[in-house]
């Protein structure tokens, strides 16, 4: 279902869907070639119906996104654009499916982060966080739908490893203790306090050129300069080496830079956190050298020009 590319399909041909299937034209205001949200909104989901209708067979099962699309670059939707994805689901008789894998539970501030937005899908994916590392996920649906695929079609819910105990266990106990703690409250409150010190650090380097996000899942869009907006993968990758070396691992992807620390995390270990990142974006930006060959990685999956 995804459109990452690179390295990670190289040599498989035919056996994965091809990026051209892929007809979601995403809400990136940053770099939208409108400098209108609200026109971008329109025009952007007018292109996504387009496509539906002149690149794919029309018999649309499902409509399946992030509501906030963290590996394409953290790109934090309007409500109305995500209704307009829900509407368009609706004309073509298509399930809204939203994958929750990397924003639940609590990160963004709700628990599920299409809370933030009054939109309900059919389905929604979870995985990853909810289950603290364990290989275990999960689907939730309506009763309707559940009833439906379990009767006629006899599709089954799991593969090898149905209802296994142990992953089971661990995601139960998981969930208790984020309902427990109020994981998701503190994940809205210091979330004011990261979006805050990130837009104090972002107005001393211009090679931040955005921060997107919501809670404790943000991300630095790394530029050449403000005015072009043009991303600087090089950059970024400085920034990811010089962070290790101050004890702070980050993901860097291209030239987004993500910041997302624990959901336990304590506002004097996010001070501590966020003096570190800076330390390392100064040092990036004083040319300290680096050893990493960032063409190498297959997930940047870089431009040849970078090579």
């Amino acid at each position: 279902m995804t459109s990452v590319g690179g390295a990670r399909r190289r040599g498989l041909g035919p056996l994965t869907l091809p990026a051209r299937a892929n007809c979601i034209v995403p809400a990136f205001y940053y770099r939208a070639p409108i400098d209108d949200a609200e026109k971008w909104d329109e025009v952007s989901l007018q292109m996504t119906e387009e496509l539906i209708e002149y690149t794919t067979s029309q018999q649309v099962a499902a409509l399946m996104l992030e509501p906030i699309a963290v590996p394409g670059g953290m790109i934090v939707p309007s409500e109305r654009w995500l209704r307009g994805i829900r509407d368009i689901a609706d004309r073509w008789g298509a399930l809204l499916i939203f994958d929750e894998c990397q924003l639940a539970p609590a990160r963004t501030g709700k628990f599920w982060s299409f809370e933030h937005y009054c939109v309900v899908p059919d389905i929604v994916t979870f995985g990853k966080g909810m289950t603290a590392g364990f290989a275990n996920c999960g689907t939730i649906t309506t009763p309707e739908i559940a009833e439906k695929t379990r009767g006629a079609l006899g599709l089954p819910w799991a593969g090898t490893y149905p209802q296994d105990p142990l992953p089971c266990a661990v995601g139960l106990k998981q969930l208790e203790i984020v309902l427990r703690d109020d994981l998701t409250g503190h994940a809205e409150r210091e979330g004011v306090f990261i979006g805050e010190r990130l837009g104090q650090i972002q107005a001393r380097h211009d090679c931040i050129g955005d921060v997107r996000g919501k809670g404790l899942y943000r991300m630095l869009d790394i530029v050449k300069d403000r005015a072009s907006k043009e991303p600087d993968a090089q950059m970024a990758e400085r920034i990811r080496y010089h962070a290790l070396a101050e004890g702070l691992l980050l993901i860097a992807v291209k030239n987004y830079v993500r910041f997302c620390p624990p959901t336990i995390v304590t506002r004097a270990e996010l001070d501590d956190i966020l003096g570190r990142l800076e330390a390392a974006i100064t040092r990036a930006e004083e040319g300290g050298p680096i050893a990493t060959d960032i063409a190498a990685s297959s997930s940047l999956a870089t431009n040849s020009a970078e090579r």
